[in-house]
């Protein structure tokens, strides 16, 4: 009897889980448009992200939590992080600039994957543009204080999936959209 309502509650399942999959690659957005708005709502609700650099200690790369600070230009963004200056991060930008943001909504189903360029700023106007209140604990003189610069990412990649707004690829779930700059907007890249 119970391995019966076992191998009931397993049919079930698996019925429900297939009629969610045909309802959702029915609904599959994969336009610039839409994925132009799933980067945004992304970012807007992204309290944290993770930024990896490359390492020099021989593993693949090193990874922190960061506050970002997003600044939009139109469609494209830019993503701003506050840190200290002899971090190991602006030790390893200073060999590297390439980096990678990643971030994940799980309301959402989403995660967006930032590839960029980094920069190091600082010049105590953009400390000043570019500050967070809660900082202050790490750095009491605030944004003039000289231990903090800023590091700028500009995104040359980006890598897209988002359940709640439809941005599923084939295999349902098992490959993420890519993107590149284009004509003002981030666009998917076709294959040849």
């Amino acid at each position: 009897m119970k391995t019966e309502k076992s191998s009931l509650k397993k049919i079930i399942l698996r019925a429900l889980m297939d009629g969610y999959k045909r309802y959702k690659q029915k609904r599959v957005d994969l336009g610039g448009a839409n994925a132009q708005k799933s980067i945004r709502k992304l970012l807007s609700s992204a309290c944290y992200v993770f930024l990896m650099t490359s390492s020099d200690s021989g593993r693949c790369c090193n990874a922190r939590y960061v506050q970002p600070i997003i600044e939009w230009e139109g469609n494209q963004f830019k993503v701003w992080i506050g840190t200290y200056v002899k971090s190991r991060k602006v030790a390893e930008l200073t060999d590297s600039t390439e980096v990678t943001l990643a971030l994940g909504n799980d309301s959402a189903g989403a995660n967006l994957i930032i590839h960029g360029t980094a920069t190091l700023h600082t010049d105590e106007s953009v400390r000043v543009k570019y500050w967070k209140p809660e900082w202050r604990m790490f750095f009491p003189a605030g944004p003039t204080d000289p231990d903090a610069i800023a590091i700028c990412v500009t995104p040359t990649a980006l890598e897209l999936m988002d359940f709640k707004r439809n941005v599923i690829p084939e295999p349902f779930g098992l490959r993420v959209l890519q993107l590149e700059w284009q004509d003002n907007q981030w666009n998917p890249v076709t294959s040849a």
